[in-house]
């Protein structure tokens, strides 16, 4: 790894948004460089490591790495620190390429009134949400 990055742009993560992000961005003409966390990851390898496991869940395929640990579905209270009534339970990893590795479907709706993501969607737990059409039009968020 270069101990020096020289960019105009420098994204941090390189799952699907960081990566249209920096396509975007290096059509302008500026030069883009990208920070991940985790490690590449070789498909062929990841289906072995899954079929090889021992308990099968979907982060079965890529084993938490010290340097870029993420949760793991039969021990979430291990990784996230909460609070409330429900908590949040969805796993995640960080490879290259992000959540096109691993994709649990987690999408927390919002509506047209919430400027600031409600207190963060209380906290990712997603209570406050308007169903389809309630809100008079989806949220979009462009780059």
């Amino acid at each position: 790894m270069a101990n020096d990055i020289t960019a105009d742009i420098l994204i941090i993560g390189t799952g699907i948004a960081g990566a249209i992000a920096g396509a975007k961005l290096a059509q302008t003409g500026l030069s883009v460089a990208f920070l991940e966390s985790g490690k590449r990851i070789d498909r062929f390898d990841a289906v072995e490591t899954f079929w090889n496991a021992k308990i099968k869940v979907p982060e079965s395929a890529y084993p938490n790495d010290p340097t870029a640990p993420h949760p793991l579905t039969h021990k979430i209270g291990d990784y996230y620190q909460q609070m409330g009534p429900e908590n949040f339970k969805p796993t995640y990893i960080k490879v290259v390429g992000g959540t096109t590795w691993h994709w649990l479907g987690r999408c927390c709706q919002t509506n047209a009134n919430q400027s600031q993501f409600s207190s963060n969607l209380n906290l990712l737990g997603c209570a406050e949400t308007a169903p389809l059409g309630e809100s008079g039009g989806a949220v979009q968020f462009e780059i």
